[in-house]
């Protein structure tokens, strides 16, 4: 939950998501046990029978990233309360690196639309109960790349993981890349969503004419999107 009672929370809402996951030893997560849907609002929650066990709560936000917060201690905060009839422990763990990037691939795999654009390549697209959208690429081949234009300029009062609404992406054999995340800015605001996705397939990783010499993403991958946006081996 967000700062229910403060003004300034009413002002910028943050889009809200709680991930549950079956811990996994060695791995980042497990399987995904539950989740809220996302909301641009003060507070979210879900509700679930678990059984004995470790499990990995994982808060979402998005809408916050590329809006002009450069400085990571200037981000908002969040309070997690959890709520239970048995005893419990509960402690907070320095997440690995790519925890968002497995966090939404295993959201978008269990709650996606599956659309098989070619063969050996699944795109999957996240919409329902998440105000705002993700583009997830599967590539299946084992020795070729797949190059990915996603094209989302026509979207309205939405942001981009990405910080820009055009993308392009090499997705190397036997991986999965979340391609964008779009986030509802506003919460009073309607806002809308298109995209649109062109891919092809490449014997090398490059992205040759569809981007810079050697580069395989436009925009490139830095410190703030590597942990979301990298391709994650299956």
């Amino acid at each position: 939950e967000g700062q229910r009672k403060s003004e300034k929370s009413q002002r910028s809402q943050l889009d809200l998501c709680v991930v549950l996951f079956k811990a996994r030893v060695g791995s980042t997560i497990g399987s995904l046990v539950e989740h809220s849907k996302r909301q641009v609002r003060g507070f979210v929650g879900c509700n679930k029978m678990l059984e004995a066990g470790e499990y990995v709560v994982v808060p979402l936000a998005f809408n916050h990233w590329h809006t002009g917060l450069d400085d990571v201690t200037a981000y908002p905060r969040y309070v997690l309360a959890i709520h239970s009839s048995k005893k419990l422990l509960a402690e907070n763990i320095q997440p690995p690196n790519h925890i968002l990037a497995d966090a939404i691939i295993s959201l978008t795999l269990a709650r996606g639309q599956r659309h098989e654009g070619r063969e050996g390549m699944t795109a999957y697209y996240l919409t329902k109960g998440w105000a705002g959208l993700v583009v997830m690429v599967e590539n299946r081949h084992e020795n070729k790349w797949i190059h990915v234009k996603c094209d989302c300029q026509e979207s309205y009062n939405v942001v981009s993981t990405r910080g820009t609404l055009k993308t392009v992406d090499s997705v190397p054999p036997l991986t999965r890349q979340v391609i964008i995340v779009l986030t509802q800015l506003e919460g009073s605001g309607g806002f809308s969503i298109a995209h649109r996705l062109t891919h092809r397939l490449a014997n090398s990783q490059g992205l040759h004419d569809w981007g810079e010499p050697g580069a395989c993403h436009d925009p490139e991958l830095d410190s703030e999107t590597l942990g979301l946006h990298s391709p994650r081996l299956f």
